[in-house]
Order: structure tokens, then sequence, then C-alpha cells
């Protein structure tokens, strides 16, 4: 009770003890009991971690090593861990916690930058996820893709979307090689 559990008449030996609740975890380290004796073991509960590896390619399917993938805070695009692809064209598992909304942006000489869509976590689950990098001289159209849908007041991702509300449509614009000017945004 209280976070404290007590246990009688243990045999002399190591003992460590483990906590789980919801979506916390954590472990004390490892103590050693002897005959007649009393010990604690304090156990710190963290936030369980989520995980995010990326591979990377290029429009053929091709890994391509050597790319720079970082990994922002998608509420205010804070700048969290930053890795490269190895010669398999993947990052190694990249641990958060869990209930941090995460994006990546990947780049590499000779490729259009690819920035990903919000990236929602689960504790103790990997999230694999792709990205295709562009030659910019092999692009020819206009690619537009819907990365997150904002809540206007709060800039929080909306969980649902309901009438009367103004939302902020949030989008990654992929546009092909060429001198582009006058362009408005509202």
């Amino acid at each position: 009770t209280n976070g404290n559990a007590t246990f009688s008449n243990l045999p002399p030996g190591s003992y460590y003890a483990k906590a789980i609740l919801d979506s916390f975890e954590g472990s004390s380290p490892e103590k050693s009991l002897a005959a007649g004796q009393t010990i604690n073991l304090a156990v710190v509960l963290v936030l369980k971690k989520g995980y995010v590896e990326v591979a990377v390619k290029n429009s053929d399917g091709n890994a391509i090593a050597g790319a720079t993938v970082s990994f922002y805070e998608f509420t205010n695009s804070a700048l969290l861990d930053e890795t490269e692809t190895g010669s398999s064209g993947k990052t190694d598992k990249i641990a958060f916690p869990w209930t941090k909304k995460i994006y990546f942006i990947v780049e590499k000489s000779g490729y259009v930058k690819y920035t990903s869509s919000a990236i929602t976590m689960l504790p103790d689950s990997t999230a694999s996820l792709e990205a295709v990098l562009k030659d910019p001289n092999q692009m020819t159209e206009l690619n537009i893709d819907l990365v997150d849908i904002l809540e206007k007041d709060s800039r929080k991702p909306a969980q649902r979307l309901s009438p009367n509300k103004q939302y902020t449509l949030v989008f990654n614009v992929d546009l092909p090689p060429g001198v582009y000017s006058g362009v408005d945004a509202v």
C-alpha cells in the first residue's frame, strides 16, 4: 500500500524489485539479503519507451547509406535526436517517451529533402518507417501530402473534427525543379 510492498521470511540471497503501472515501469538495483536482515529496494517508475527506425531508399527502391535523419518534437519542432543511415540504408532503433509525437527529416546531398508526417508511438513497440528520397532532376510533377490537422487556436493535433471549429492543415509540397516566384499562402 502507498507504493510500498513488504516480503517477509525471504531466504538469504540477492534481490531486486521491478514494478509496472500502466505506461510506467522501473526496477531497483540488486542488493544482497543476509539472514534476519531487512533491505529496502527503491523503484523509480519512468515512462515506457516507443521506438522508431527509418529505412531510406531512392525512387528505384535502393538503400541510401549516409543519409542524415533528424527527429523533432511535433508540437514545437525541437530537435530530439539525429543519426545517419548505415550501409543497409536503415537507422538504428531510436527510443523516445512513447507519449511524444514526433516527425523526422531526411537529408542527403543530391536528393530532395524528405519530411515525414507526425508519428504516434506505442509503448514497447517499434514503428518501422520508410522515406523515399527523390532525385531533383527526376521530379516532373507537383506532389502534395497532408501531414497533419491541427486545432487552429492551440496548434495541437486534432483528435477529431467538429463542425464550427477552425483547423490548420499542414502539408509537404514537393515542387519539380524550376523558378518559382509570387507564391502566396493563405
